[in-house]
């Protein structure tokens, strides 16, 4: 069920409603769909949602607008039932919890598998960085050896002709 769903059939406004949500000691109570931590766009909210939510409307409906002693009442279990006449206490479009529960555990594996693929293309940047400082350094050495192989050549150069003076001296 949708916000502005579930604000007509508890007979509050969909700001009311996501007021109540985006309070952390609420939040324990609902789904993640519920709260919005679940990355959906819109904030779907199942059986269990809509009942937690017509409780808090109905303890503050009571005169207990006390959010400490709303949430009191909660954490020990109590949750009306009853709806506002127009409502019905079952309505078609929640969201079953079981449903609700794949759909988070789905958001969260997409979430699991978006950072995972964040990784992997820092680690192909890091890869292909390392590869480019490789070949820049082949690169240098291999410039290196090449100047060496040109002195070695030189010497030995200098070597065989320094072989023929001194045996050209002892003949």
């Amino acid at each position: 069920m949708k916000t502005g769903e579930l604000a007509f059939l508890l007979g509050i406004s969909d700001q009311t409603i996501v007021s109540w949500t985006n309070l952390p000691d609420v939040q324990k109570f609902l789904s993640p769909e519920a709260t919005g931590a679940a990355g959906n766009i819109q904030r779907i909210f199942t059986e269990s949602d809509v009942v937690v939510l017509n409780s808090i409307r109905s303890l503050r409906a009571k005169g207990r607008p006390d959010w400490k002693d709303v949430i009191a009442t909660l954490e020990q279990g109590w949750r009306d039932r009853n709806f506002p006449q127009h409502a019905a206490a079952r309505d078609v479009r929640t969201v079953p919890v079981p449903q609700a529960m794949q759909a988070a555990e789905l958001a969260a594996m997409t979430r699991e598998r978006d950072s995972a693929l964040a990784q992997l293309d820092d680690l192909r940047q890091q890869i292909n960085e390392a590869r480019q400082e490789t070949n820049r350094v082949r690169e240098m050495l291999g410039n290196k050896i090449e100047k060496l192989l040109r002195e070695v050549g030189k010497l030995e150069g200098m070597i065989e002709i320094l072989r023929e003076q001194q045996q050209n001296k002892a003949d």
